[in-house]
């Protein structure tokens, strides 16, 4: 999955610092997408990509 730098850093020059308040609100979204790619590979019989 690729993401824009701006959803995680404080910008997108160099140097290319971490801001962290931004993370923590991606993170919400990202788990969120990544609980209901599982839920779907769990539901098929052999895995979603088998």
């Amino acid at each position: 999955m690729e993401l824009a730098q701006s959803t995680h850093l404080e910008s997108e020059a160099l140097p290319f610092a971490y801001d962290e308040a931004k993370a923590d609100r991606l993170r919400i979204h990202l788990g969120a997408i990544l609980k209901r790619l599982e839920g779907i590979a769990l539901s098929t019989k052999t895995g979603a990509w088998s």
